[in-house]
């Protein structure tokens, strides 16, 4: 009988620990990236791909020409919004010979772009019709060669 009563104390003693998740996870970013040559990347370049969160963490990835990679983010808090800039090319010569995108910050809570200064909720909606935790970058197309998914592409 005490080894039962000693196994349900530490039973609820875990139950209530302050590092079991509580409330809404977070959506950590997924990104199929494949860097081919044509379309965009027309000068076979590689591209580098840094990620941000509102903790300060980082997280660069640099994709070679002709390779194709699986990218995952992992927030540090799961409260925190995450975004990333892409660039094409060398990164020390700016925007001469790159080609540069950013995503938005999102709603850690449900993935989705929270309307701001810059975009409108229709414009939002339109851009980013599954939120913007998860996308596919072709450098080998011209035209939808960076779109959202509906859910993680790798």
């Amino acid at each position: 009988m005490k080894r039962l009563l000693i196994l349900a104390a530490l039973l609820a003693a875990c139950a209530k620990s302050a590092t079991a998740p509580v409330g809404p996870q977070g959506l950590d970013p997924t990104v199929l990236f494949i860097n081919q040559g044509g379309g965009v990347n027309s000068g076979n370049r590689p591209a580098t791909m840094v990620w941000y969160d509102q903790s300060g963490q980082t997280q660069t990835n640099v994709i070679a020409f002709g390779a194709t990679s699986c990218i995952h983010f992992t927030a540090t808090l799961v409260t925190d919004s995450v975004r990333f800039v892409m660039v094409l090319g060398d990164t020390l010569l700016g925007p001469r010979g790159t080609v540069a995108m950013d995503s938005p910050w999102f709603d850690p809570k449900t993935g989705l772009v929270k309307p701001g200064n810059v975009l409108s909720d229709t414009a939002i909606k339109r851009i980013y019709p599954y939120g913007a935790e998860f996308w596919t970058f072709n450098l080998g197309v011209f035209t939808n060669w960076v779109v959202t998914n509906p859910a993680a592409p790798c």
